[in-house]
């Protein structure tokens, strides 16, 4: 199912919902899992960047191939413009906390 998302040959609602927002939702909550199993806050931070840039990069290459695989063409665009306002949002959150 992966392998066709990548290829660009699955509905773009599998994709947005599961691969990036499902997916995003999981991985939120497996982040403080990890911390309370190693206790070590560097390891978390170092893994959680590197999985969260991983699933970044293919979601929105899932996006951007599948996004026109669905039946009114402004989805595709709505599903872009969410997925960049999210990548912001998530670096501006970021810079703020670090302030």
């Amino acid at each position: 199912m992966i392998q066709k998302a990548l290829s660009g040959n699955e509905k773009l609602w599998i994709v947005f919902w599961g691969y990036y927002i499902l997916a995003g939702i999981i991985l939120n909550f497996l982040a403080p899992l990890l911390l309370l199993h190693t206790g070590n806050l560097f390891i978390v931070i170092t893994l959680g960047f590197a999985i969260w840039f991983t699933w970044i990069y293919f979601s929105g290459s899932m996006i951007w191939k599948n996004s026109r695989n669905t039946s009114k063409p402004y989805f595709g665009f709505l599903a872009k413009a969410v997925y960049i306002l999210f990548i912001i949002l998530g670096v501006a959150s970021l810079a703020v906390s670090q302030m």
